[in-house]
């Protein structure tokens, strides 16, 4: 893992402004359990490209384990609207 977090860096070191690198980044940072550095990156995604829905959705996910309900319901309904057809959300939103 710690290959492809090296990679994910690089591609962010060459284009800050990748999206999809910070996302996968953040994704792995999750699984590696360092949500703080995790939001960050998701946060980029979301300044890059506001519509970028799953960033919003992990958002809210971590948003949800940290119990900080406002953040999290902020960010869920907001990927409700991006994509009001993606089941999970409204699964994670009811728990």
């Amino acid at each position: 893992m710690k290959n492809i977090q090296t990679h994910l860096e690089k591609a962010i070191e060459v284009n800050p402004e990748f999206s999809d690198a910070h996302y996968e980044l953040a994704l792995l940072l999750i699984d590696q359990d360092e949500r703080e550095l995790a939001k960050k990156h998701l946060l980029k995604v979301i300044k890059i490209d506001s519509n970028f829905m799953m960033a919003h959705f992990h958002l809210a996910l971590l948003f949800q384990k940290n119990e900080d309900n406002k953040k999290s319901k902020e960010f869920f309904i907001k990927a409700i609207e991006l994509d009001p057809n993606f089941a999970d959300t409204y699964y994670q939103y009811g728990l």
